[in-house]
């Protein structure tokens, strides 16, 4: 009965088909919606070969259950301070696709990206995320500011780090088969640190 849907609801659907349950672009707001995978559970590849942490966050109706309410996307736009240098230089990155230990430029692990993105900065961040981690200032969740790393797990076993754009987004180079994109933060279990 396809015939008899508006055609912006059969194009929504092909948009969708394109994308399996994981990124909804929503042509009315111009948002991405990220859904973290069951498949990410059980994954060895997830970012430096770690487990994550937490269920994530399940995309029903929609909307977001579970974890913070995201804002609106941020703009990018290259900015004067070293945390907004390294938001504009995180999103040039995007579409790049995730490979397991890479360093860029051409791919991406998590923390490949976010030492990537801060040595172009003159900073010298350490290789996995467990180690980002450890050399980063701590910050509350509160005070998080773009440019600051949105760490994911424990202290003792971070599993995933991403790069905080603003309005509760992150860029984030997610897992394989999956390119570096904006994505909302999906958790409200995480660690800010701030590279000074």
């Amino acid at each position: 009965m396809d015939h008899h849907r508006p055609a912006t609801d059969r194009q929504h659907r092909h948009r969708d088909d394109q994308y399996p349950a994981a990124v909804d672009h929503d042509a009315h707001r111009g948002l991405r919606r990220y859904e973290r995978p069951a498949s990410l559970a059980r994954r060895s590849d997830h970012c430096d070969g770690a487990q994550p942490d937490g269920p994530g966050r399940r995309f029903r109706g929609g909307r977001f259950r579970g974890g913070p309410a995201a804002g609106t996307a941020p703009t990018v736009v290259p900015g004067s301070s070293i945390g907004e240098k390294a938001v504009y230089l995180a999103s040039l990155q995007r579409g790049k696709p995730y490979v397991y230990g890479a360093e860029g430029p051409y791919a991406f692990d998590c923390s490949g990206l976010v030492q990537y993105v801060f040595k172009q900065l003159g900073r010298s961040l350490p290789r996995t995320a467990q180690q980002q981690f450890a050399a980063s200032l701590r910050v509350p969740q509160a005070g998080k500011q773009p440019g600051d790393l949105i760490f994911f797990g424990t202290p003792g076993n971070i599993t995933h780090v991403a790069i905080y754009a603003g309005n509760g987004y992150v860029w984030s180079a997610p897992e394989t088969g999956r390119t570096v994109s904006l994505v909302p933060i999906w958790s409200s279990t995480y660690y800010v640190g701030r590279v000074l």
